[in-house]
């Protein structure tokens, strides 16, 4: 995507004036992605009626990105990690998505630093290779939850309990009460990696009508580098 030059000018020089503060390369292009793909799936959703290179964003006093007035509001949330980047829309409701890569090592400080206890009870006597996988899923939850929430890291994640197969929400000290969510896992398996995202919504009950989730990839499927999206089996 970012060799396509129609891409690239999507972007205004407000997007490229956040996006070039960013000094690691492989972050900034990640970031690049993000804000592309963000700004087609954006028309999209919105049938085209808006064009990708007319949006605009602010953000809110928690420094959540949004839409900005005076543009049809809609939600969206964005993630991104090495050279994988994936955007989640919304016309009606709140959501968050985060994506992390499997293949990486967890130190023990950490999962202790950001489990709740109860989780680190849980995945205690688990191999290395399939706690760091367990504490990914938990990871990505917990972002994609506070993404949806609007407070992202302001909250605790050793506050909040998740439980895994399936998943369920147990607690989430801190957080306003009376926001049930509905959560997706996925892997995306890119380029010999592989991938684990979360997503979080909004209980849909609150808003009339169904509420259907589609996964949509901009990779050719046959292509090179192509990426293959798959449930999670919990």
């Amino acid at each position: 995507m970012l060799r396509a030059k129609s891409c690239m000018q999507l972007l205004n020089d407000k997007d490229w004036d956040s996006l070039l503060r960013i000094r690691d390369p492989a972050n900034r292009n990640g970031a690049i992605s993000a804000r592309v793909l963000l700004r087609l799936g954006l028309s999209r959703a919105m049938d085209r009626t808006v064009a990708p290179a007319e949006w605009d964003f602010s953000a809110t006093a928690a420094q959540r990105p949004i839409v900005a007035n005076g543009l049809p509001q809609i939600h969206f949330s964005v993630s991104h990690i090495d050279e994988l980047a994936v955007v989640a829309i919304s016309p009606n409701l709140n959501i968050g998505i985060d994506v992390e890569s499997v293949d990486q090592t967890v130190a023990e400080n950490v999962t202790a630093a950001f489990c709740h206890r109860d989780e680190k009870r849980a995945v205690g006597d688990l191999s290395d290779l399939q706690r760091t996988r367990e504490f990914i899923r938990l990871w990505t939850l917990k972002e994609a939850y506070t993404k949806m929430m609007g407070l992202g890291h302001a909250l605790d994640f050793k506050m909040i309990k998740f439980m895994l197969d399936p998943i369920n929400l147990a607690s989430a000290d801190g957080c306003a009460a009376g926001a049930p969510t509905l959560f997706e896992n996925f892997y995306v398996s890119l380029n010999h990696a592989l991938f684990h995202a979360s997503l979080a919504i909004e209980e849909p009950s609150r808003i009339a009508g169904a509420t259907e989730v589609q996964i949509i990839s901009l990779v050719d499927s046959a292509g090179e580098g192509a990426a293959l999206v798959s449930p999670s089996c919990a």
